[in-house]
């Protein structure tokens, strides 16, 4: 019934404002495992690594881990040097450079399997990011083999 859930709802609401609070005032009170962050974090530069395909924002990495997304993004940057987006777009950067000089995949067929959704956004992030396009790079990169 609704007056239940709205009930239900304040009751919560109600209770976090009060962990809040107890925290802010002694934060010793609650001992957490100092690396936790870390932990999480290591996990989700795992979860990026072992499948480029995947696009789960921000929003879904906070929500899986039960974490605040906004604590998740600071720490995130503040362990690694970069947001998750970033990050994730490195990685992808770096296996198609390993894809583009190992394998005679086409550049379409590379784009597809680290995740980018269409080639126009792959081939200008590619070249924004190393000054030439996947073309050149694997031509340039085989003249020097």
């Amino acid at each position: 019934n609704r007056a239940d859930a709205e009930f239900s709802d304040n009751a919560s609401s109600l209770l976090k404002s009060i962990l809040i609070m107890l925290y802010r005032h002694a934060p010793e009170a609650f001992p957490f495992e100092e690396n936790s962050i870390s932990s999480t974090v290591q996990l989700i530069k795992q979860r990026i690594e072992s499948d480029l395909t995947q696009d789960e924002t921000l929003e879904e990495l906070a929500a899986h881990f039960h974490i605040s997304r906004y604590y998740l993004a600071h720490c995130y940057k503040q362990i690694t040097g970069y947001s998750i987006k970033n990050y994730r777009m490195l990685c992808r950067i770096a296996a198609a450079r390993e894809m583009l000089t190992s394998s005679s995949l086409s550049v379409s067929e590379i784009c597809d399997r680290i995740g980018f959704s269409n080639m126009s956004n792959f081939s200008r992030y590619f070249k924004k990011e190393l000054g030439v396009s996947p073309l050149k790079y694997r031509a340039l990169h085989r003249n020097h083999s």
